[in-house]
């Protein structure tokens, strides 16, 4: 699969005045402080038509946790998710990035909390489908776990930020991602968020626009780190 095949076309995936029945909401809301996830959670109850909500809430334990305290940040978003206020159990987690010294002990603590309700994980700063791999074993591992009233392993998503990870985004063919995939365009950011059921991506399309054009120009050989 190559990185244009999976870009659809507009009319493709924008709706005509009807009614979407795709179980994925098409925008996710990120919020890291204890207030501003409670007010996403209301937010997200209010406008949620026919008890489906129109966006996912993804607290976060990467730039919403201060530093020092990532234990408690990560204590907060999995008592978030876990409580009342999360009515439709459309609520994940980011968490820190897979090289980062918090990376288990933000996935553990998320998983004791509120492993059978968070919606999925979303890793950060991938830049191989080695480390991408890697992640999901490691956060597989410990559902197995913790984890004892539900179905299934818990979705990923995996932001793709750097031109190095979109080089590597054919690569990115872990075992939990299908065959088949349904593509979504954000109407409301610039990023393509392609939904595989068990592994989503998120590249960024000025991004993916600005190393097309370097290439073109023939000035990119050897990417190296985030733009």
């Amino acid at each position: 699969m190559s990185a244009q095949s999976t870009i659809a076309h507009p009319n493709d995936v924008l709706l005509n005045g009807g009614r979407d029945d795709r179980a994925l909401p098409p925008v996710d809301h990120y919020c890291g402080t204890e207030t501003r996830i409670a007010k996403a959670l209301a937010l997200q109850k209010a406008s949620a038509p026919h008890s489906r909500p129109t966006f996912d809430v993804t607290a976060d334990c990467e730039d919403g946790a201060l530093a020092g305290a990532e234990a408690e940040q990560a204590d907060l978003v999995g008592a978030a998710i876990a409580s009342d206020a999360n009515q439709f159990n459309r609520v994940g987690v980011r968490v820190h990035p897979p090289d980062s010294e918090f990376f288990q002990d933000d996935v553990e603590r998320i998983l004791r909390k509120s492993a059978d309700r968070v919606a999925y994980i979303t890793l950060p700063k991938i830049d191989t489908a080695e480390q991408c791999n890697q992640a999901i074993e490691e956060i597989d591992r410990l559902t197995v776990r913790h984890v004892t009233n539900r179905e299934g392993l818990i979705p990923v998503h995996v932001l793709i930020e750097s031109p190095l990870a979109l080089r590597d985004v054919d690569a990115l063919d872990h075992p939990r991602r299908p065959l088949e995939a349904e593509h979504l365009l954000e109407a409301r950011q610039p990023l393509l968020r392609i939904d595989q059921k068990h592994l989503r991506l998120h590249v960024l399309l000025e991004v993916a626009a600005l190393v097309e054009r370097l290439e073109q120009a023939d000035l990119v050989a050897q990417p190296a780190g985030p733009l």
